[in-house]
């Protein structure tokens, strides 16, 4: 039995010393003070190591594991806050060294936060002084610890390590002080549906059991008081309505959660500074949680992150192997599972079976190359991609090599944006011709680039044009593309489920660079061409 059981239950909140002036409680009360400050003062000082991904590429695509740098470290306890700021010429290393020895050992758990700053190249993962407890998390989770925020929201594929990043960041804020979480999900048969298990496996992974008392159905921190419920939303409504106190509330698989739910469940969480934290893999934008906490702007109150397993620095071999597995030989589903892309139905997919993913080398030294570029404005990225054909029709085959993709390129980083694609000052690009400003800049900078015609249905010609290869080969590498490969599609009729011969405005950006690039191929079929040569 745990030895916290017999020190006053869920309500007991572990007192610091001074709080028992001699004479002023009774003997056993002093005694039972001295045992809680004698088990309370075993946690050592946590401090959380953030890394991120490595920006050198890895063996088959990992992503790899580098520590972050930081110039500032906020201690917290139930006491209060400290404050460490990085002396000049001081190592991260020296730097955790010192804020883990500067923490007060006062009988308080002290959780030591750096504010993480990612690195360009690898640094050596620092580790503290070993009465500290390091415990490793990725930046995309940083904002979890982020304090004044109603709303965290975190979505993507699989692989990203949401539930894992949210079980850890909750067991040490249990730890910390006390607080009520509530775990919901839409539907829930059993304790063994609900996260009750990643969480069991975190508090023993991070050493923590014997501060937790976990039942089948509960686990409890008896020396803060804090606990953890689980509850069904959609079975459980009435029972939900009346939970009183929850601190933060934990909805998991979130993509699965009805209208009805959020309307019971928000108002639910209504204590002081309570936090609404969210996981899930998105399913389709139309979906409630989709619509309420992905689509347009995020407010103040919200801290909003898109992670998925390139984010994420634990990604393993195990999981990787199946990624690609998926990758060579279901791109649409890949899209969906490991990008986390909404599913849209397989036919509406312009490109479906068209297309496959795949390593290559460059192309032969006389092989003649097609670059197109795309211009973006305001959220749509700028696109420059590198490309050939071989073979001729109908057996011809397009090779798009590299594809990159940037957000708010300024004109004059053009020039920088474009060098990262090899030999994109040799050959001819093909541009957006509604940018005529962008491109007379670009052609300053020593870029052989020109306007690439345009005319009623020339986007329909487009894609016949570009669904009349054998084979489209995409590059590995080229993960934006790929995300648009399985998202870009023809309008779906709302009532009849009927594909339209409408091109919906949307994934395209890499598309029309490819457009562009092949200026010249290109047909005017007129009307509906690309619609009626499918």
């Amino acid at each position: 039995m745990n030895s916290f059981q017999n020190l006053g239950g869920a309500n007991y909140d572990p007192l610091k010393p001074g709080d028992f002036p001699i004479g002023s409680v009774s003997s056993r009360a002093a005694a039972r003070a001295r045992l809680s400050l004698a088990q309370w003062k075993q946690i050592p000082p946590a401090f959380i190591s953030f890394v991120q991904p490595s920006a050198e590429e890895q063996p088959n695509g990992l992503p790899g594991c580098v520590a972050c740098d930081a110039v500032r470290i906020i201690a917290r306890s139930r006491a209060g806050e400290l404050v460490f700021e990085r002396a000049e010429n001081e190592t991260l290393a020296q730097f955790q060294e010192r804020a883990s020895a500067s923490v007060p050992r006062d009988g308080q758990f002290w959780l030591l936060l750096p504010e993480p700053i990612p690195v360009a190249a690898s640094m050596p993962i620092p580790v503290p002084s070993p009465n500290v407890s390091m415990i490793a998390l990725a930046i995309s989770f940083a904002g979890l610890f982020t304090t004044g925020l109603r709303y965290k929201i975190f979505f993507g594929g699989r692989g990203g390590g949401k539930s894992w990043a949210f079980a850890r960041a909750l067991v040490l804020l249990a730890l910390l002080k006390k607080i009520r979480v509530g775990c919901f999900r839409e539907l829930q048969n059993s304790i063994k549906e609900s996260v009750h298990q990643v969480l069991r496996e975190q508090i023993e992974l991070l050493g923590y059991s014997k501060y937790f008392e976990v039942t089948e159905k509960a686990i409890r921190c008896p020396s803060t008081g804090s606990d953890f419920l689980f509850k069904g939303l959609r079975s459980n409504a009435a029972e939900i309505k009346s939970t009183e106190g929850i601190d933060v509330g934990w909805v998991e698989e979130a993509q699965f959660v009805s209208k009805d739910s959020w309307q019971i469940l928000t108002p639910t969480i209504r204590a002081e500074g309570s936090e609404i934290w969210v996981a899930f893999n998105p399913v389709d934008e139309e979906d409630p949680t989709y619509q309420r906490f992905v689509v347009g702007d995020a407010p103040p109150e919200m801290v909003r992150q898109e992670v998925g397993w390139q984010n994420n620095p634990f990604f393993n071999s195990t999981l990787n192997n199946d990624r690609l597995a998926m990758q060579r030989n279901d791109p649409d589903a890949y899209e969906h599972v490991w990008n986390g892309g909404c599913r849209i139905m397989s036919d509406a997919v312009i490109f479906r079976g068209k297309y496959i993913v795949e390593t290559f080398p460059p192309p032969p030294k006389l092989q003649r190359l097609y670059f197109g570029a795309d211009f973006g404005f305001a959220n749509d990225p700028a696109t420059l991609v590198r490309m050939w054909t071989t073979g001729e029709a109908p057996n011809e085959e397009l090779w798009i090599e590299y594809a990159i993709y940037g957000l708010h390129v300024e004109i004059d980083a053009m020039s920088n944006f474009y060098d990262r694609v090899p030999e994109s000052r040799v050959w001819p690009i093909k541009a957006d011709s509604s940018r005529p400003e962008v491109i007379s800049y670009v052609r300053r900078q020593g870029f052989n680039i020109s306007a690439a015609e345009k005319w009623d249905g020339c986007v329909e010609d487009g894609i016949a044009h570009l669904r009349g290869f054998k084979q489209i080969h995409i590059h590995a590498r080229n993960v934006e593309l790929l995300r648009e490969a399985a998202a870009y599609r023809y309008k779906i009729d709302r009532v009849t489920n009927d594909v339209l011969p409408i091109i919906v405005d949307a994934h395209n950006h890499g598309w029309d660079a490819i457009r562009y690039g092949l200026d010249g191929f290109i047909r005017a079929r007129g009307g509906h061409g690309a619609w009626l040569g499918l």
